[in-house]
């Protein structure tokens, strides 16, 4: 520890009146913050170490989340832990909904958590084996300043947590995420040791357990609250008491698929015959079901048990999936797949049911556009996929408006009527992504239709490959207001990316901040395409065919762009195109699968090994064998942890 940053030293009452009063007045959080944090932790640790003191009359101060969670990173800093584990890949905000959307609870207020990855605890427990400094300045600190709120996330399998580790840091908890974890070891150690004598809440979202029991909890006295998100076991016991619980949530729904309303809407495609419904059962139903964990695992009253989770049902036409919670008897989420048959029609007219299909998707099968019209009147339906599908049209069909569709995607489907289509896209004006890919007359985008076009003030994110069969314009979206992240092909011409971006009616691309190109002819033409582009983070070029220019002669080398992920994949590099990539300050991760290997890409990541002053760059390269010189003097300057050579 270097102690030349100390200008004097602080009692830890001292150091805890400091911590109240940056509480309290909530001030800016940025850099400055963060090293002063840090300074007086040094100084508080410092001086303690030299006084040695077991001061009792210093009380526990509680704080705020956001300020332990400065805290607590910049004492972990001190003792140089690696940044990387400090990487928070699930916020608070995500978790929040997570539980708003399991539990209808709206009013609940945003998480807040100390964020561990299993990895990190892992390094915290090594150092507090090897180094009694760190152990003793842990101690000193979290004895005072508790942490209440964990969350941790399962990086790699966390057998073994000394007990040193689990009483400094858990001891205090009231309560605990856990997500992703594949068994109960470390948890069961936290009981057995007696350390979780202060939780109240335990929440595990997204586990798979090898093994489940309520005995886990028998020895945590002050335990209200169990909450099982998206959670499963293999080795569940009372498969038998589940059946009813399963059955009694699918059926409604199928009832109603293989009603009488429904009797002719569903034909073999081989046979052209009405379909034969399977019948629902019990095997089946307890085979896809098999690792639930359900109400029937808990019998202590001594605290209040929470499920959320996905009931299945598969046969050869249906698949459906329920998201059940064990506070209401009433499905959920519903989301529906079908396959395999001809579809004329669908109803459902159970509210309970139609209020909460989410999801619908329809693969190898043929449809109708009553079809279409039919689930748009389900008003909670947020995303439809057609794959491998025949779309044909029938009797002249008004579309329902639908408010709350968020997502369509049409995958290597036949339209039969590509008007229809784009009388189908409008009626979800708050559409916020659209998949457009290897569909068969499916021009909705095409400029040789002037009178009916796509009119979505709200999408954000369009896919458009090998949609348009004229391949010397461009898709026509000048109607789209907000799309910042496109991705387009394949095989249009020179001069394509020009148009794009030059069009005096697609001013609203030049605030775009994902782009993919793929399989494009690029040339002269297409110089400077994308100079206005300053908000483009990410880039992804693919298999794209340069004639007299370089990737980079598409931006101005004179502006500053803010790229921070660039992929190019099947092409050739020019020094040109080094240069303007060594001036994308903000570029974190670059990807090359590349036909060449100039010697300017090898001078320019010798200088980054040797600038210490700048962040690693997470890179990968794809080049051939052939380049054996090149290949020894990459492996000599690549960063070995982050930077990746792949020989092909």
């Amino acid at each position: 520890m270097n102690t030349s940053e100390l200008n004097e030293s602080l009692r830890i009452e001292n150091f805890l009146l400091i911590v109240h009063i940056l509480d309290i007045f909530e001030f800016e959080k940025n850099k400055n913050y963060s090293r002063f944090i840090r300074r007086i932790l040094l100084s508080t640790i410092f001086s303690n170490q030299i006084n040695d003191t077991k001061d009792g009359s210093c009380v526990q101060k509680g704080v705020s989340i956001s300020f332990l969670k400065i805290l607590f990173c910049e004492f972990i800093k001190i003792y140089m832990f690696d940044k990387k584990f400090f990487a928070q890949k699930i916020s608070e905000d995500e978790i929040t909904n997570i539980l708003k959307h399991s539990f209808d609870i709206n009013s609940m207020s945003k998480i807040k958590f100390i964020y561990f990855r299993s990895d990190l605890l892992a390094k915290i427990d090594r150092c507090l084996i090897l180094n009694p400094e760190f152990k003793y300045s842990l101690k000193t600190i979290f004895e005072k300043v508790r942490i209440q709120k964990i969350f941790v996330h399962s990086h790699d399998s966390l057998k073994h947590v000394s007990y040193d580790t689990q009483y400094l840091l858990f001891l205090y908890v009231q309560v605990l995420y856990f997500h992703s974890w594949q068994d109960m070891t470390f948890f069961e150690s936290l009981a057995r040791n007696f350390i979780l004598q202060n939780i109240e809440s335990i929440y595990f979202i997204s586990c798979n357990f090898l093994s489940f029991s309520e005995s886990f909890f028998n020895n945590l006295k002050s335990l209200k609250n169990i909450y099982l998100i998206d959670s499963y076991s293999n080795g569940i016991e009372n498969l038998d008491k589940i059946y009813p619980y399963i059955q009694n949530m699918i059926s409604p729904l199928y009832f109603e698929i293989k009603s009488d309303k429904n009797i002719d809407n569903f034909v073999t495609i081989n046979t052209n015959e009405p379909y034969i419904f399977e019948n629902i059962g019990k095997n089946s139903l307890l085979t896809s079901n098999d690792s639930l964990i359900t109400p029937f695992e808990f019998k202590n009253k001594q605290y209040q048990t929470y499920l959320f989770s996905t009931i299945q049902f598969i046969s050869s036409v249906f698949r459906f999936s329920f998201s059940v919670s064990n506070s209401s008897h009433i499905a959920k989420k519903i989301f529906i797949i079908i396959q395999n048959i001809y579809i004329k029609g669908f109803i459902i007219e159970n509210a309970c049911i139609y209020k909460n299909i989410r999801r619908i998707c329809i693969w190898d099968s043929t449809l109708t556009n009553k079809f279409l019209a039919d689930i748009l009147i389900f008003p909670n339906l947020e995303e439809i996929n057609i794959s491998s599908c025949k779309v044909l049209s029938g009797q002249k069909i008004l579309y329902k408006r639908h408010e709350n569709m968020k997502i369509l995607f049409f995958f290597y489907t036949f339209i039969d009527n590509s008007n229809e289509i784009i009388d189908f896209v409008n009626c979800m004006p708050n559409l916020k992504s659209m998949d457009l890919r290897k569909n068969t007359n499916l021009n909705i985008f095409d400029h040789h239709s002037q009178n009916n076009k796509i009119t979505l003030n709200y999408l954000e994110k369009l896919y458009l490959f090998d949609e348009n069969e004229y391949k010397n314009d461009i898709p026509d979206i000048s109607n789209l207001k907000s799309v910042t992240s496109l991705h387009i092909g394949e095989g249009y011409n020179y001069g394509s990316i020009h148009k794009l971006f030059y069009n005096k009616n697609l001013k609203n691309l030049k605030n775009i901040q994902k782009l993919s190109i793929t399989q494009f002819e690029i040339d002269k033409s297409d110089t400077y395409s994308l100079q206005e582009c300053k908000n483009l983070i990410y880039l992804y070029l693919y298999n794209c065919k340069f004639t007299d220019i370089s990737f980079s002669q598409l931006f101005d080398s004179n502006k500053s762009y803010k790229l921070e992920k660039i992929f190019l994949k099947k092409m050739f590099l020019t020094a040109t195109d080094i240069k303007f990539l060594s001036k994308c300050i903000f570029l974190k991760h670059l990807e090359l699968q590349i036909y060449n290997v100039p010697k300017e890409l090898i001078e320019w990541l010798k200088l980054l090994r040797l600038d210490k002053s700048k962040p690693i760059l997470e890179l990968v390269i794809h080049i051939s064998s052939k380049f054996w010189i090149e290949i020894g003097l990459l492996k000599e300057y690549l960063h070995l942890n982050t930077q990746i050579l792949y020989i092909i």
